[in-house]
């Protein structure tokens, strides 16, 4: 399926069509007559000048006529965007943005800080800690001959099997 602009928005974008087959869009650029088709890849942006409409030819039975109509699938608004923005709109979606996941961390002063070399002499021993209603207890596990201890939920000790009776034996 290859998907078109309306006649006057073709000088919008650089973006020549856009091909779907099966589960995979490719995004072809504009290129000179004759020459070899060239694809945006993920990361270059695709510039619309202005909103362009974006269809596909279909063939309809009209009566006893089959017709050949140009038809519309969607507006794109005048922007830049990437491949990945694009593909849910060809996959029967909406054009879908890129969440900017950057996040502002504001780091505040700390007032009196604790000199790090008392941290390191200080020796923190914790048998207990409740998370969420859970008892973490202190473990120690063996790792390659090296003794780690640790915090791990605490589990009920189960009863020991009991024991069978040894009958006495006559001899």
């Amino acid at each position: 399926m290859v998907f078109w602009f309306k006649d006057e928005d073709v000088d919008k974008t650089s973006l020549y069509r856009v091909a779907r087959q099966l589960n995979t869009l490719w995004y072809y650029k504009k290129t000179l007559p004759n020459a070899n088709p060239e694809y945006f890849s993920d990361d270059e942006p695709i510039i619309f000048t202005d909103d362009a409409t974006i269809g596909r030819t279909v063939t309809k039975k009209v009566g006893k006529k089959i017709i050949s109509q140009w038809e519309a699938l969607a507006t794109i608004p005048k922007g830049t965007y990437y491949t990945k923005e694009l593909d849910r709109l060809f996959f029967g979606g909406s054009i879908g943005r890129v969440a900017d996941c950057k996040v502002t961390v504001i780091l505040n002063k700390v007032q009196n800080p604790v000199p790090s070399e008392e941290i390191e002499d200080k020796n923190v021993v914790c048998d207990t800690l409740t998370v969420g209603g859970v008892e973490y207890v202190q473990t120690t596990l063996t790792v390659d001959g090296v003794e780690y201890k640790v915090l791990a939920e605490a589990r009920p000790t189960p009863d020991p099997e009991p024991e069978e009776p040894v009958e006495p034996t006559e001899d």
